[in-house]
C-alpha cells in the first residue's frame, strides 16, 4: 500500500530522548525543563517520538508532562508508555509518542516476554492514509559516572585503576551489544509486517555501521544521509559524540530539511525532517 500524503504537504517528524526532562538535575540548572518546552513550542513538530519520557500525575510534584505538551505543541493524540511506576502510581518512566493527527491504533510490543521495555507502534491518520511510527529505545551501555571520569582523565589513572576499570566498561558494552542484538532483530521483525509505509524513530544507541544500525535500517532510508549534513552527532554526553538517534523511513516517502538541533537540553541533540510522499 503506497502513502496518499497530499504531493504539497509534508509533516515535520521528530524524535527527542529528554533525559527525563531534567528532573534529576544533573546539571545543575534548574530551567531545563522550562527551556525543553519552550524549544518544543518553537519547533512544533506535527510527530514528536520522546525516549526516557518521565510525567508524574502529583498535583504538587511539577512535572505534569502529559498535560504541558498538549498545550504547548499541536499534537492532541498520544501514545505513552511507561516501563516504569513508583511513589503510589503517580510517577512513570517510559517513552512516548505525540501526534497531531488521529492515532488509529496503538501497540506496545516488548522486546522480549515478560520483560519491561517495549518499543511503541503507532498508526496514524495523515490526511487521506495511514503511516506506522515506530518509536524505540535500545539498550544503553549504562556507563556511570566512574566510567566517564576514567574517559576524561585516562592518562592520569594509575595502572590498576585504568586495567579495572577498563574491564568493567569492556563488560557493561558486550553486555549492551548483546541486549541491542536480541532487541533489533525483535524490532525488525516486527517493522518488516507493516502494512503502511513506516517511520523508524529513536535513541538506537549504536553507530552507522553497526549490527543495530545495518539491521533496522536495510530496506528503509536513513533521513540524515537523504538530506543531512555534516556529521550528524546525536550524543550531547561526556563521551566521544557519534550519531546515535535516527529518522528512518520507507523508501514510498520522502524526506527533507533534516537537522540536528544544538541545543544543550539534555546528553541527546534532538533530530527532525520533513516527510512527504514521493
Amino acid at each position: 500500500q503506497t502513502c496518499a500524503l497530499p504531493i504539497s504537504s509534508s509533516i515535520k517528524v521528530m524524535t527527542f530522548n529528554v533525559r527525563v526532562f531534567d528532573l534529576y538535575n544533573w546539571e545543575g540548572k534548574h530551567e531545563l525543563r522550562k527551556k525543553i518546552f519552550e524549544f518544543l513550542s518553537k519547533e512544533s513538530p506535527d510527530i514528536v517520538c520522546f525516549q526516557e519520557y518521565y510525567t508524574s500525575e502529583s498535583p504538587t510534584q511539577g512535572y505534569r508532562i502529559n498535560d504541558t505538551l498538549t498545550k504547548i505543541i499541536p499534537t492532541q493524540y498520544s501514545h505513552i508508555f511507561y516501563s516504569t511506576t513508583l511513589h503510589n502510581n503517580l510517577d512513570h518512566w517510559g517513552i512516548a509518542t505525540f501526534s497531531k493527527y488521529p492515532i488509529v491504533r496503538k501497540q506496545a510490543i516488548y522486546y522480549r516476554p515478560k520483560g519491561r521495555n517495549a518499543f511503541l507502534e503507532t498508526d496514524i491518520v495523515v490526511y487521506t492514509d495511514t503511516l506506522r511510527i515506530i518509536n524505540a529505545h535500545l539498550e544503553s551501555i549504562r556507563f556511570k559516572e566512574e566510567d566517564y571520569k576514567f574517559v576524561e582523565n585516562i592518562a592520569n589513572e594509575n595502572q590498576d585503576e585504568e586495567i579495572n576499570t577498563g574491564i568493567n566498561m569492556l563488560r557493561k558494552m558486550k553486555r549492551a551489544y548483546a541486549k541491542r542484538a536480541r532487541q533489533v532483530d525483535v524490532l525488525k521483525k516486527e517493522s518488516s509486517n507493516s502494512p503502511y509505509p513506516i517511520i523508524v524513530c529513536g535513541d538506537f544507541n549504536d553507530i552507522p555501521g553497526s549490527y543495530t544500525y545495518s539491521t533496522i535500517a536495510d530496506g528503509l532510508v536513513d533521513s540524515f544521509r537523504e538530506s543531512g549534513t555534516g556529521f550528524g552527532e546525536t550524543y550531547a554526553g561526556s563521551m566521544p559524540s557519534f550519531r546515535i538517534d535516527y529518522i528512518l523511513h520507507s523508501k514510498q516517502l520522502k524526506g527533507t530539511s533534516y537537522t540536528t538541533h544544538h541545543v544543550n537540553l539534555s546528553d541527546h541533540y534532538p533530530i527532525s525532517c520533513l516527510i512527504e510522499r514521493k
